[in-house]
């Protein structure tokens, strides 16, 4: 089935599953696609042509590569393909003739056993009573029958084991070729669970289906079916850009997988109460359907039917109507609301583009200009501050003594309104000198005092 129309172009897993799920599913709604492998099969077209007993044809496309969806798709393909060729029937009546000689067979030993031992006096008097002979002639018949019927089913399981490989290209049926020769004709071989066995099995339907098994699950995990059914019935969610219609196709496409899908049950982690999995039915199909719908639309189900749904085609026909009564009243807002843009010249007050309503607007961030009269009118960045923060001038006019700003050009400052760093300089060379100067005149005064007390100490000694 074409996904285009449930799946369009630039559709994002957000858009159809609630949260934000790390653990990928087997098979998602959005398709994996595979560019590389798209680009290489491009314009090739290898399928294998099958002619039916009614002298019709039809083609299976060969398997090489791809995502696993598109494997899962080819195997029921290739399934498909055996049943319309007519092996799997005749692979049933063969075993029904079979069983039907074998019990003909059982019947007929026992007749003859009672013919040949003594017989009751109403037996003897039986004219219908067969003889000996021809019983053991209908014996040989039945066996004779039982012969055919096996070569039958030995015919029908090799040509539904060798069409499956034929639709393999040659690289993906060494994989196949190798677990059949696994499974098929060797002593010992492991089943799904992991048991062992030493006698060996021949080609029926049963060791096909586990064949076809152990082929999947070089492609998919082994509770991928479980993984499946949970992604289904707890994860999806119908997109807001795909019509019902074609939603409920993926999905039905969707649960028509999980049969067929690797499960727990055919696994060595399987236990007594493990079950096998299978697809929804059509009333758990319905319920979950109408689950994935939005709220609205199940509020509106509820308000014109009287019961859970019970069938996917009536649901259907239910929420198509719903979905054009929700079309129609969108449309209808939207042109109102162009309506009232073109009248007024803007839009409505408190609502932006494209969006429903004002509840969560989040509100502008409101500015007052600043502005100061006395620098506007004496000379001064009047629009970074008030008037009364004014730090230059007095209310008079005149500029304030504490102001720093821009000075006449003096002895601190130069023509451009910069402080004169050589000028700068130059005073403290000249301060530096003075007090150097000042230093050195304390210094030789000190020593002139400290002389004159020695020469005094001297002569008081002299004279005693």
């Amino acid at each position: 089935m074409s996904t285009s129309k449930a799946v369009p172009e630039g559709l994002k897993n957000q858009e159809c599953e609630k949260g934000n799920r790390k653990k990928r599913p087997p098979i998602p709604y959005v398709p994996v696609v595979d560019e590389v492998q798209d680009a290489v099969s491009k314009g090739k077209d290898f399928s294998y042509k099958i002619k039916l007993p009614d002298k019709t044809e039809f083609s299976v496309p060969i398997w090489d590569t791809g995502t696993q969806e598109a494997f899962l798709i080819h195997v029921q393909q290739a399934k498909s393909a055996c049943k319309r060729k007519g092996l799997f029937q005749d692979y049933d009546d063969a075993i029904l003739a079979e069983t039907k000689s074998m019990e003909q067979a059982k019947s007929l030993r026992k007749a003859i056993a009672s013919a040949i031992g003594p017989k009751s006096r109403k037996d003897a008097e039986d004219p219908n009573q067969s003889s000996p002979d021809d019983l053991k002639a209908s014996l040989k018949d039945a066996l004779l029958e039982k012969k055919v019927a096996l070569e039958a089913k030995a015919t029908a399981a090799e040509g539904f084991f060798s069409l499956y490989a034929n639709l393999l290209s040659e690289d993906a049926r060494f994989r196949w070729d190798k677990i059949v020769a696994s499974q098929v004709g060797a002593a010992p071989w492991t089943d799904l669970q992991g048991n062992e066995h030493e006698k060996e099995r021949e080609k029926s339907m049963e060791s096909f289906q586990d064949c076809i098994t152990f082929h999947l699950l070089d492609m998919f995990p082994g509770d991928a079916a479980e993984q499946q059914r949970f992604y289904i019935s707890n994860v999806l969610k119908k997109p807001q850009r795909v019509p019902v219609r074609y939603f409920f196709q993926r999905v039905e496409q969707l649960n028509s997988y999980l049969s067929h899908l690797p499960c727990t049950y055919e696994s060595p982690r399987a236990t007594a109460a493990t079950k096998p999995v299978q697809s929804f039915d059509e009333a758990e199909l319905a319920n979950l359907l109408l689950r994935m719908c939005p709220e609205s639309w199940q509020d509106q189900y509820d308000l014109t039917q009287d019961s859970l749904p019970q069938s996917v085609r009536k649901l259907l026909g239910v929420l198509e109507n719903v979905e054009k009564v929700v079309a129609n009243s969108d449309a209808k807002e939207r042109s109102k609301e162009k309506g009232t843009e073109k009248a007024t010249g803007k839009r409505e007050k408190g609502k932006r583009k494209n969006t429903g309503s004002s509840e969560y607007r989040i509100p502008k961030k409101v500015r007052f200009e600043k502005g100061c009269a006395l620098c506007q009118k004496h000379g001064g960045a009047h629009t970074t501050h008030n008037t009364g923060e004014c730090r230059k001038y007095e209310k008079d006019g005149t500029p304030k003594k504490s102001f720093n700003g821009k000075a006449t050009v003096g002895k601190k400052h130069n023509g451009k309104g910069k402080k004169d760093h050589a000028n700068s300089f130059a005073q403290f060379m000249e301060r530096f000198s003075k007090l150097e100067k000042a230093v050195k005149k304390t210094h030789k005064s000190s020593r002139k005092k400290k002389r004159r007390q020695e020469d005094s100490d001297s002569s008081d000694s002299d004279s005693e």
